[in-house]
């Protein structure tokens, strides 16, 4: 099944209640780990991308203001996770 034919799971209300960052040095931190992993590895235009940036080292990503997926900032990797995805068998 392609990527296209399945829906990303919306991670959200995982963060919902969860603190943001304050720290602008943080933030910038944060937000240019999430930019670097979307334009080095998908190719996306740096200048399509938001954030939101938590406490706890996670950032929503937005691409041309459409929610894209939740970065973590401590792994360097996107949250992975799509609608009808089967269970680990790990």
């Amino acid at each position: 099944m392609r990527e296209e034919d399945t829906m990303k799971i919306d991670y959200t209300n995982f963060l919902r209640d969860r603190p943001r960052e304050t720290d602008p040095a943080k933030i910038a931190a944060m937000r240019n780990a999430a930019v670097r992993a979307l334009t080095e590895d998908k190719g996306i235009d740096p200048e399509t991308v938001s954030c939101e940036c938590y406490a706890d080292g996670r950032v929503k990503v937005s691409v041309c203001g459409k929610y894209y997926n939740i970065f973590d900032t401590n792994t360097g990797k996107f949250f992975s996770g799509y609608v009808g995805d089967e269970p680990s068998q790990a």
